[in-house]
Order: structure tokens, then sequence, then C-alpha cells
């Protein structure tokens, strides 16, 4: 009896001790000092940016994922780029960059599909999807919704046309055929014959145009000219027919790094030691020339840009950080097409001061892009009955030396 009369007094005494503790430590309002009035409508309280949003199609799923899913990779590094800095200003207002990606499931209908939610979404500006049919299959869909499309590189510039007003090519192949020839003969003048060798797409076809109306003019004769068809695994017996007309060089045109390694093993192979060119771009040279056998790894031309190059613009090495530093990744070719076609719609939406896609696409017809493929680049093509298609001051070229050592310059056009 004792025992429950002692527990029930500490049970007593510990709700005393509570309710004196919470008593002690509520606020409680002086009368000396009024609490604060909440403060007038009036006062100007800070606002939230609002968002841009732009699409992204590209392939995530699917057979092509493996060449462009590097794009999609690439999309929350391009998100912090700006977002980071604050985001843009147009009219006074600010405004983070959200990139909005759809799957193209590697195929020209998931392409549609995947536009269609782009354009239902209310979205007035799109990354285009780089694989040429899909891209083809887009092209009329985004303008007639007038959506402003962005390519971050093509050989085939056929959809660039006045009848596709809103559609821009953000580097040019076709401008790098004179360059990149008189840096060939200047450097390997005993070629006299050349060999064209590329994949059955329409992404060459009119830079292959281009070689041969200018080849003529240089004395050089194109002594064979065949394709393949992209899911191409043994290139020997077509490398043998080429090579059965004694090039002194192979010309691919356009190339991934899986067909330009291939072609040059099964060339080398075959005894053939002249240069391996591609004027239209064949994607990142350093995963290229991973490859090929060392040996065989030698006297490769591209006209593009090294990625991991120190030499390119101070944005694209920002950028290249970012991506190394999200991913854990080297950056590659891919991650750098998606800012290549980026930073050309956001520098058009800053300088028209305007989401307006007639607005932003007069502004980019008239304006320098600080291009991160290189600087003072700008959208011209009419000389040419093309439009849109994005040129810089100098040629971007990367090679592979002896010994697979990739290096990188830009060359005077």
């Amino acid at each position: 009896m004792k025992r429950i009369k002692l527990v029930l007094l500490v049970s007593c005494i510990s709700l005393l001790v509570s309710l004196f503790t919470f008593s002690s430590c509520k606020p409680q309002p002086s009368p000396s000092t009024p609490t604060p009035s909440k403060p007038p409508e009036t006062t100007q309280t800070k606002t939230e940016p609002e968002v841009l949003k732009i699409g992204l199609v590209t392939s995530i799923s699917g057979p092509m994922s493996a060449a462009f899913k590097g794009l999609y990779d690439a999309v929350e590094p391009a998100k912090a780029f700006y977002n980071n800095k604050g985001g843009i200003t147009i009219n006074g207002k600010k405004y983070l960059i959200d990139i909005v990606a759809e799957d193209d499931q590697s195929s020209p209908s998931g392409a549609v599909a995947a536009t269609n939610k782009i354009i239902q979404a209310g979205i007035k500006f799109m990354i285009n999807p780089i694989f040429p049919p899909s891209l083809y299959s887009v092209t009329p869909l985004a303008n007639a919704a007038k959506v402003v499309g962005f390519t971050g590189s093509g050989a085939n510039h056929l959809i660039y046309t006045k009848e596709n007003p809103y559609s821009f090519c953000c580097y040019a192949d076709a401008y790098d055929v004179y360059p990149f020839y008189n840096y060939v003969q200047k450097n390997f003048p005993e070629v006299k014959k050349v060999a064209l060798l590329r994949a059955d797409d329409p992404a060459g076809e009119v830079v292959e145009g281009l070689l041969k109306e200018e080849f003529p003019k240089r004395g050089l004769q194109i002594v064979a000219n065949e394709r393949f068809v992209t899911d191409t695994q043994d290139f020997y017996p077509i490398v043998t027919k080429v090579l059965a007309a004694k090039p002194d060089a192979i010309e691919m045109i356009i190339s991934i790094p899986p067909w330009t390694a291939a072609i040059t093993t099964a060339a080398r192979d075959l005894g053939f030691t002249g240069p391996i060119l591609a004027c239209a771009s064949c994607g990142d040279m350093n995963v290229t020339t991973a490859m090929i056998s060392p040996e065989y790894s030698y006297d490769i031309f591209n006209a593009a840009v090294d990625p991991a190059s120190d030499k390119l613009p101070t944005i694209t090495q920002d950028f290249r950080k970012l991506v190394e530093q999200t991913t854990g990744q080297p950056f590659n070719f891919d991650n750098f097409m998606l800012f290549n076609a980026l930073v050309p719609a956001v520098e058009g939406i800053v300088e028209a001061q305007s989401f307006d896609p007639d607005k932003v696409v007069t502004t980019l017809e008239n304006m320098t892009i600080n291009s991160p493929w290189g600087e003072n680049a700008k959208f011209i093509g009419q000389e040419w009955g093309y439009q849109h298609l994005l040129t810089t001051e100098k040629m971007a070229l990367t090679k592979i030396v002896k010994g697979g050592k990739v290096e990188f310059e830009y060359v005077p056009r």
C-alpha cells in the first residue's frame, strides 16, 4: 500500500514539473512590446523564377540508343549550366531552364509520338533527333505547329528550306568541304584518287554532291563510290571492292565511330596505308581510336570537334566539367550534341527577349552565335538555296595521328 502511494506521489510531482516547464517555455507577450503586425499587402515579396521548357527528342531506348542516349545523359548538366547562374532574363523576369526529354524509341514513328507530346504540352522550342529518319519524320510536324527545332549537327541540309522556316541546323557540315580538302591537299599532295564509302543514308547526299562538283576543280578523281547498310557488321567485302580501284584516300563523308573503326581495320588489314577521311563528321575520335589497334590508328581525319580538347570555347569546357561531375563519365560527342543545339536556342530567345517563335526565328537569322562548336557563328545557306545552317568562323578538325593520339585544331576557311 505504501508502495502504491509512493508511485502516485512521484507521478503527481512529475506531472506538476511538466506543466510548469511547458508554461515557463511558452512565449508570453510582453505588455511593453507589442506583437509585430502583418506587413501591408503593398510590400514587395520575392517572386520565384518561372520556367522555360525546351523539348528534346532522342533515342533513350532501342538500337540507336547506344549512339544517341548521350544527349539524354547531358540533360541535367545542361539545365544546371543555366540554372546555377540564376537562369535567363526575359523582359526583366527570371526563367529557369527545363528540358523535357521524350524517347523516340529509335524509330520515326516513335519520334512522331514524342514530338506530339511536346506539341501537346505547349512547348515551342525543341532539340531535334539527330538520327536522320527520325529527324525527317518530325520536321513537317514541328513546323506546322510552329515549334522551333534545333539539330546538333547534320550533313543533309535538304530539310532546311523555306518550306520549314522553324528548323535550324546547329552545325552545317557541308561548309567544311572546301577548307577540309584544302587541308588534305596541302598535307597529302600525293592524293589524287579518292574512294567514297558511306552508309546508305540520305544524310550525306548533299555533301556527296558537293564533292562530285569540287573534285574535278582540284584535280581529284572519284575512283569508287560504294554504300553499305547501316547495320553492316562485316566490312571486309565492301572495303575489298573499294580497294580494288587503288584509291589514295578513302572518304566516308559522314560516319559514326563503329563504322570508322571497322572500315579502318579492314582497310589496314588489306594493306591500305593512305588517309581515311570524313569531311562531314564521324563523331568522337576518342571513341574511334579506342576501337582500333594502335598500329592501324593513324592518318584519320574528321571535320568535327574533339569534345575533350581545351581549345574549345570556354562555355564548352565549363559544360564538360558539369557533365563529368554529374555522370562520372568522360564528356563525349553526344553530350556535346545536346549542348550544341541548346545554346543557339537559348541565345536566340534571350536576344529576341521573346518566346514568340517568329520573333526568335527572325532574331536568329540576323545575329552572331557563340556556338559551343566554335565562336562567331552565323545561320546562313541562302547561296545554296537553303537556310538556317550554322557555320563557324573557322573549321574544326580532329585527327588521329601515329600511335592513336588524338589532336585537335581550328583551320581557317
